[in-house]
């Protein structure tokens, strides 16, 4: 899903049209002999007019998108308005103004060129302006150092020298911190289920795909919130009360490997105090093309300030767990949650680990054995929209829920790609990690493209390995107890769970307009 979405080319979304249908609220009804009727005209511009009067245009958010069921995203014009580099460029010049504004400094500068830019963002922090943060996960490390053949820890310097030094931010962070505390929730999760199904919803193509059109899947999602969410409730609350400031006034920016985080930053549930846990997520595709577009530079020519990296601890929040965030820990290039859950197991000697590939890498099982030989835990990764599918419909039809249940099973028989997968049944399983893109998160579509002459298979290998070389940190419960304790009186309820619900469709709407637009 969304392996292709940019700026530039967009065309496996739809845009807002007579698709996309949401509720207009009218705020002030005109009173008069017409009970509050008036009629609108259209101008010469095409532009609607009441009485005479422009309309504002009709404005669609994010948040409209999710809640609607017309497809199974947000329509790219709303992607590429509200969660670009854009709007962070936009929303940094915005802060420039506003400090110069408070500091009786209210001259307008001359328009400046894209070289110009660097010193025109260039500003001083202040308790009492915006604070800039971004969040950086492993995945898009490992992307940016594969894509310009470099080591993670100069990515590491080259992101800070940038962020920091050329557009004023205050601080950069990894998100193994909210990774930590999402892995061991989750098998804290799934452990209290006693042997029922749990379905990873850290992937927010795979959720909002369940959301939108596979209402009996519902149940199985895992309650437990993503990395990105955790991260930036956790510096939103920490900064916050550090500098004695609004939640508002800190501007979260979330580095990522896919476009589809966009819309979990825009969950309305996922907010801290009145503020978006996530103001705005850009990929590294987005990245390095505002470099290229907006500044005419590239990542490797970057300066590696180390003074940077010796001032990172001075610009972080005091209870930053800061030699640990940049970090990564075993497992899968998704998040390693299936790994984590079976390590819990192995950590009995007398247990044992049964591998059972499928045709390809993004379909394996993993049964835990006892002493006994007997299987007391089945777990899966599952990745790619053509497995997806698969357990999805072996869930319905174990449930009884498929509207077909002979047209279903024929359809079932047509995409099985191999005897494991025929013989597949999820729902003896007790966590499966499920990941919309083909070989997951490390091939996200907002990761960087290989060459031309590179194969893909080759490029998601050798990705691996270079994700693999990021020190790993030693997660566990006592680690998940120790981050904890940083939200002190603050409730973990929020700051780790949510909830997932069925979007229902809108009956009112014509279905001849649905056409294409699900799934």
């Amino acid at each position: 899903m969304s392996t292709i979405l940019s700026a530039d080319d967009l065309n496996d979304f739809i845009t807002p049209g007579l698709a996309c249908i949401k509720p207009v609220e009218v705020l002030n009804p005109v009173s008069g002999p017409n009970n509050g009727s008036a009629e609108i005209t259209i101008g010469s511009d095409g532009a609607p007019l009441e009485e005479g009067q422009a309309l504002p245009q009709a404005q669609i958010s994010l948040q409209d998108c999710l809640a609607c069921s017309g497809c199974i995203t947000s329509a790219e014009a709303v992607l590429v308005e509200l969660q670009s580099p854009k709007e962070l460029l936009k929303q940094l010049e915005l802060a420039k103004e506003a400090s110069k504004k408070s500091n009786n400094a209210d001259v307008m500068n001359p328009p400046v060129q894209a070289a110009d830019r660097v010193d025109k963002l260039k500003r001083h922090h202040s308790p009492h302006g915006m604070e800039f943060v971004l969040s950086v996960c492993p995945q898009t490390r490992a992307s940016l150092a594969q894509g310009f053949n470099l080591s993670i820890p100069e990515v590491d310097q080259k992101l800070e020298s940038f962020f920091v030094e050329t557009l004023g931010f205050r601080c950069v962070v990894g998100t193994e911190i909210g990774r930590s505390l999402s892995l061991e929730e989750s098998w804290r999760e799934t452990n209290s289920k006693q042997g029922q199904l749990t379905l990873s919803s850290i992937c927010p193509g795979w959720t909002l795909y369940a959301e939108k059109t596979h209402k009996e899947i519902i149940q199985y999602l895992s309650t437990v919130r993503s990395p990105q969410q955790i991260t930036g409730h956790l510096l939103k609350h920490l900064l916050s009360e550090e500098l004695s400031i609004c939640p508002k006034t800190i501007y979260h920016v979330s580095l990522m490997p896919c476009f589809d985080k966009k819309l979990e930053s825009a969950r309305p549930e996922f907010m801290y105090d009145d503020a978006r846990e996530v103001d705005l997520v850009i990929t590294a595709k987005e990245f390095i093309d505002m470099l290229q577009s907006q500044f005419d530079t590239n990542f490797t020519s970057i300066g590696n300030k180390n003074q940077v990296s010796n001032d990172r601890i001075s610009r972080l929040p005091k209870l930053w767990p800061s030699a640990q965030d940049m970090l990564s820990n075993d497992g899968s290039g998704s998040g390693g949650y299936l790994a984590y859950i079976l390590a819990k197991y192995l950590k009995d000697s007398t247990n044992s680990l049964e591998v059972v590939t499928g045709k390809n890498n993004d379909f394996i099982e993993y049964h835990i054995r006892n002493a006994n030989m007997e299987t007391i835990f089945k777990g899966a990764q599952v990745n790619g929209f053509r497995n997806i599918q698969n357990i999805v419909r072996k869930l319905k039809l174990k449930s009884g829920n498929s509207k077909s249940t002979t047209a279903a099973r024929r359809a079932q028989v047509r995409s099985v790609r191999s005897k494991q997968a025929q013989n597949f049944d999820v729902s003896d399983h007790q966590y499966v990690e499920v990941m919309a893109c083909p070989g997951g998160c490390l091939n996200g579509g907002g990761q960087i493209n290989p060459p031309a002459d590179v194969p893909l298979k080759q490029w998601i290998s050798d990705l691996e390995k270079k994700y693999q070389q990021i020190p790993n940190l030693d997660v566990n419960s006592d680690l998940y107890d120790k981050y904890l304790g940083l939200m002190k009186g603050m409730s973990t309820e929020k700051l780790l769970r949510t909830q997932y619900k069925y979007i229902e469709v809108d009956d009112s709407s014509v279905s001849a307009i649905s056409v294409g637009t699900q799934w």
